[in-house]
């Protein structure tokens, strides 16, 4: 009787990807037990005296008064003339100051920016200040009176009721410029605040007099979101405030989606974006419609107006009164009034890497004892990669030169264009089919072709490089490769699927990168201009570069098994004999 033959199995064992589930478990746990609510600042027993009529009377002046205040305007120049001689009037002159910037107006010109500062300088120890901030500007044609003139009618009936206060801490109230242009006021004051005054958290005002939701803004210029104490202040005592309205308002957290999307491509938008980049813990309270047009945007609900009014001086009072606002991290997510942490989200990310990486392991292992020249295909896929490796590097240095406008150029990213040229994407694609082309002449020049089992774990490997990559950067970005690692395992077992099933699974490796621009076209708002600001954010900066590496190797890894006669996915990598 014969000796048996070589035994063959499945090249990836997919009971050892079902065991690696098993590492997942504890930390799935770890983010649903260590889920928090954040703690409150304790509230004061001062009560509110802000006096709406008051406030809106002031903001019916401005929008009379200044009805278009676009960015850098002779009425927006004007219009901080007169929030200038109102502080002066309430907090006295030595306590007003000017600050002068040059910045965009709307059509991306340069233009003369003012912000105008106003101090109540606490009488204890501490340099803690509360930061209030109303932008001044808005979009054009006017009145725009309450988007944006009912913030600052608030601001200036704020500054009124707590300079009466024997406040330990300081107040800071700052009329800002460029709002609606990058929030470029907002930026300078981040970057430069007021001396002797530490801004640990600001509240930020907009459309406080509307009648619609009131929306609570956490984004931010980089993946630190502001402390979860001072969100749950603001939240719990808006709620409070507006539950008696005579209009019902529902207050509105940002969405899941919209706060992934800031975790893994930070896109900012709004006057807080740059303050909790800054380190000064902000929320913008946003009771605005759309900002496309000021035109019909003629009337305001005092009550509505009062009662946000009501909540902030009772914050004021609170932060005043209590310690720092509690934090549960830089990161996180909000769902309702729990947070998710962000360290056991980064640890749950991490361990998405465990089901795929054993038995990756496996394959490797027992295709290396065989003798199969994975070291020269992993070389392959690597060469593969230099093309659109160029193809970003391209679009990275146009970034880097300006040919390529940033998150904060114009036009701006939050307005109605991508800002993207065709030309872009055209020199991109050339160069980088340019060096793929050349590369692939040279490889084939270079040898034979390795085998298909080879390629294909020389895939895997990349993409265990991409990760690596990503990880560099930030462990939020592993969600672009993460997918490709799991559903590749299969491109084997898809070869009995034909064309049409191997060609899919491939294609849903880019599920990450399809995912996030859906996040930025749905819950970030940015709609269908969503692959031109990708683009934008690829070439700023924002997109970093272990992030283009990462992607440059998942696109070196889908033109290998996509490569014609093999690609790594053909039938004979479904097996491999030990």
């Amino acid at each position: 009787m014969g000796a048996p033959g070589p035994r063959s199995e499945p090249i990836i064992r997919l009971s050892l990807y079902r065991a690696g589930w098993l590492a997942v478990i504890v930390p799935a746990l770890v983010v649903l037990v260590g889920a928090r609510t954040g703690s409150p600042l304790p509230p004061a027993s001062t009560p509110p005296t802000f006096d709406a009529t008051r406030a809106a009377s002031l903001a019916h002046e401005l929008a009379d008064r200044f009805g278009d205040r676009s960015p850098g305007s002779p009425g927006d120049l004007d219009a901080a003339a007169f929030v200038r001689d109102r502080m002066n009037q309430t907090l006295g002159e030595a306590n007003v100051v000017e600050r002068r910037q040059t910045g965009l107006a709307l059509d991306g010109s340069a233009a003369p920016l003012v912000n105008v500062v106003g101090i109540v300088t606490g009488r204890g120890r501490s340099r803690d200040a509360l930061l209030l901030i109303a932008g001044r500007d808005a979009a054009p044609p006017g009145p725009a009176l309450n988007d944006n003139a009912s913030a600052t009618g608030m601001l200036l009936e704020l500054a009124e009721v707590l300079r009466n206060t024997t406040s330990e801490k300081s107040f800071i109230f700052a009329s800002t410029d460029g709002s609606t242009s990058g929030a470029a006021g907002a930026r300078e004051l981040a970057r430069h605040p007021p001396g002797g005054l530490r801004p640990v958290a600001a509240i930020v005002l907009r459309g406080v007099g509307g009648s619609g939701p009131v929306r609570l803004r956490l984004a931010s210029d980089s993946r630190r979101f502001p402390a979860s104490g001072l969100l749950q202040t603001i939240s719990t005592t808006l709620r409070s405030e507006l539950r008696g309205g005579t209009r019902s308002a529902r207050l509105e957290l940002p969405s899941v989606g919209e706060q992934l999307a800031n975790l893994v491509v930070p896109t900012g938008g709004g006057e807080q974006a740059p303050l909790n980049a800054g380190g000064i813990a902000a929320v913008t309270i946003d009771g605005s419609t759309s900002r496309a047009s000021s035109a019909g945007d003629s009337s305001l609900d005092e009550d509505r107006l009062g009662r946000i009014g009501d909540a902030v001086e009772r914050v004021a009072y609170a932060f005043d009164s209590g310690p720092q606002p509690s934090s549960l991290g830089a990161s996180y997510l909000v769902s309702s009034d729990r947070v998710l942490r962000g360290w056991t989200l980064q640890l749950l990310l991490l361990s998405l890497l465990i089901p795929p990486l054993v038995p990756a392991i496996d394959a490797i292992t027992r295709a290396s004892r065989r003798g199969a020249p994975l070291r020269a295909a992993v070389d392959q896929t690597l060469v593969h990669a230099l093309g659109p490796a160029v193809a970003l590097i391209t679009i990275r240095l146009l970034g880097v030169v300006g040919l390529l406008p940033g998150r904060f150029d114009a036009p701006l990213i939050h307005g109605s264009d991508g800002g993207v040229s065709v030309w872009v994407i055209v020199l991109a694609s050339m160069l980088g089919t340019l060096a793929f082309l050349l590369t692939r002449r040279r490889a084939r020049l270079g040898g034979r072709r390795e085998s298909d089992t080879a390629s294909y774990l020389a895939c895997l490997i990349a993409l265990f490089l991409a990760a690596l990559c990503a990880l560099a950067s930030s462990i939020y970005l592993l969600v672009l490769i993460v997918p490709a690692l799991h559903l590749w395992l299969l491109v084997p077992r898809a070869a009995r699927l034909g064309l049409g099933g191997r060609l899919a699974v491939i294609a849903a490796g880019w599920l990450g990168v399809a995912g996030l621009i859906g996040l930025l076209a749905g819950p970030a708002g940015f709609g269908g201009r969503a692959p031109a600001v990708f683009v934008r954010l690829l070439g700023d900066g924002t997109v970093p570069l272990g992030a283009l590496a990462a992607l440059s190797l998942l696109a070196g890894a889908t033109l290998t098994l996509l490569r014609p006669g093999d690609g790594a996915a053909a039938a004979a990598a479904r097996t491999v004999v030990t």
